[in-house]
């Protein structure tokens, strides 16, 4: 009888170790410590400095190899390309200075051919977003001054406002404000008491 149970722990035990080799865990399917990835982070800007920095994220959380997969998909380099080699300045005609940033993220979101990933932010860069500082009939001490590496007031729409951005009704955030807007209001748009300290 002994040597019926060493016999079955040994198959056990067999069974256990080699339990990776019968059922391979797909590597495509996300673990615990997975997250969401960037799929493409770049910037649009014009000859004077205007412009955006733009990122696009996955849909969902990814393994490394479900990550790496979705970069190196045709569409995806493709879209990478088509922003890099200055064919999305050519659209807006070298000129963000006067563009409404949901034009931008309309025509971002067109380009995309896949649904693993979505535009997930897109905001004024440091010198658009310096626009976004001066008096504000609201807040008596609005802030005065603008950092271009916090970006604090600059315009920017999220995942959200993107999705949403067919609705009638756009409402524009501001970086680091509490407040948005439904019209894009170039005034300082948070204190300074509220400033971002550095």
């Amino acid at each position: 009888m002994s040597h019926t149970w060493i016999f079955c722990g040994i198959v056990i035990f067999f069974v256990v170790s080699c339990h990776d080799l019968i059922f391979p865990e797909d590597e495509d399917e996300p673990g615990i410590t997975d997250t969401r990835r960037p799929v493409i982070m770049s910037s649009l800007y014009d000859k004077d400095g205007y412009g955006f920095d733009i990122i696009y994220m996955t849909n969902d959380k990814v393994s490394d190899s479900g990550y790496n997969k979705i970069c190196n998909r045709p569409s995806v380099v493709a879209l990478e390309n088509f922003i890099d080699n200055d064919s999305v300045n050519l659209h807006f005609k070298y000129g963000y200075k006067n563009v409404d940033i949901y034009d931008v993220a309309t025509y971002l979101e067109s380009l995309r051919r896949d649904n693993d990933y979505c535009l997930y932010e897109i905001k004024a860069n440091a010198t658009l977003g310096a626009l976004y500082i001066g008096p504000n009939p609201d807040i008596p001490d609005y802030a005065k001054t603008f950092s271009p590496t916090c970006l604090q007031g600059a315009v920017y729409l999220s995942e959200y406002e993107i999705r949403d951005r067919h609705k009638k009704v756009r409402m524009y955030s501001y970086w680091g404000c509490r407040g948005n807007s439904y019209k894009d209001e170039r005034f300082s748009h948070f204190s300074e008491s509220e400033v971002i300290k550095e």
